[in-house]
């Protein structure tokens, strides 16, 4: 039941550290419902304590809502030292994702490369007069990711990112994305967009 899950998470938040233990121990349990609402928990704490527990969940847990929560509790914690499995999450099609959205919250400049590739991947007109509402389920697949990457790009602040943004300016799917990351750029993205106003 989602309330009484969510008054749990308020009152294992109140009991702090002490509750951090058994939630390390619920990470190893044979069920699969009990590692994934131990991984819940654990994104509220944030334990340095949790961050190799939850990188062996992402790289062999059994359970698909497992390893997809423990990607994205890595990128709350915010722990460097789970970089190079998320940028490893990146070609796996369930983790992707939730592994986009983690680099960008831990503002990886070592996912750049592979977050500007994601991006650079839609052509300007794919999709051009496509509604959200379309059942064409390769639409479906591949936007979020766009999305999260365009996202992601602007958490990290790189400025390198921004010939990239500015060429998904010409998508209309990623245009609103593109126009909101940009402006995390400040100057960098200043000269750029004068420019395109001008042709």
């Amino acid at each position: 039941v989602p309330a009484v899950r969510d008054e749990a998470c308020h009152a294992i938040q109140a009991i702090g550290e002490a509750s951090i233990p058994p939630l390390l121990n619920g990470l190893q349990d044979p069920n699969w419902r009990i590692r994934l609402r131990a991984v819940e928990a654990l994104t509220l704490l944030k334990p340095q304590a949790a961050v190799a527990p939850l990188m062996n969940l992402v790289a062999h847990d059994s359970d698909s809502a497992v390893r997809q929560d423990a990607v994205r509790a890595l990128g709350h914690i915010g722990d460097a030292h789970a970089i190079p499995l998320l940028l490893d999450s990146l070609t796996t099609p369930s983790l992707q994702l939730k592994a986009i959205e983690a680099l960008g919250n831990l503002r990886a400049v070592e996912a750049l490369p592979a977050l500007m590739a994601l991006v650079k991947s839609l052509p300007a007109d794919a999709y051009e007069d496509r509604m959200e509402g379309c059942t064409d389920p390769k639409y479906k697949e591949e936007l979020p990711p766009l999305e999260a990457a365009v996202k992601a790009l602007a958490n990290i602040g790189d400025p390198r990112a921004v010939p990239v943004l500015m060429q998904a300016l010409h998508s209309t799917l990623l245009r609103q994305e593109a126009a909101e990351a940009l402006t995390h750029f400040g100057a960098a993205a200043k000269t750029p967009l004068l420019q395109l106003l001008k042709t």
